[in-house]
């Protein structure tokens, strides 16, 4: 079964251009991360059965204006992904976060459950504070 031909390219949105990248065939994985970093991790074998949709969040696009802390936020990165759904016409996705990211589709997940169908955490910590990373260094 050969794979579709892969769809990129960037959304604008208050300031950023947020990039986008999609392969496969099936359902929907929206995986929030980087357009650019992410298609590279995921197996051929997983675009036979899900369409993965690798999106940038503002950490991984360049600003058009000044930075502010309200575009490190949460509830940003949650408006983001909606936003990016509508403008990529997806209804109903399951989501997926990677590291730190794992938060970012926890958190979509929660706030917007009219969008997001099932969410899959990958290799994500408890938390990211001084005191877990430094036993991370330790092991």
């Amino acid at each position: 079964m050969e794979n579709p031909k892969s769809e990129r390219g960037h959304i604008h949105r208050d300031g950023y251009d947020l990039g986008y990248a999609i392969e496969g065939r099936g359902d929907p994985l929206l995986v929030i991360g980087s357009h650019v970093f992410y298609p590279r991790t995921f197996s051929n074998n997983l675009r036979r059965s899900r369409r993965l949709i690798c999106i940038d969040h503002r950490g991984f696009a360049l600003p058009a204006r000044g930075v502010d802390e309200r575009d490190c936020e949460l509830e940003t990165v949650v408006e983001d992904v909606a936003a990016v759904c509508r403008k990529l016409g997806l209804s109903r996705v399951d989501v997926l976060g990677h590291s730190g990211h794992g938060y970012m589709a926890l958190e979509f997940a929660r706030r917007r459950p009219d969008l997001a169908r099932k969410c899959v955490v990958v290799a994500t910590a408890p938390d990211q504070s001084p005191e877990h990373m430094a036993y991370g260094e330790r092991l």
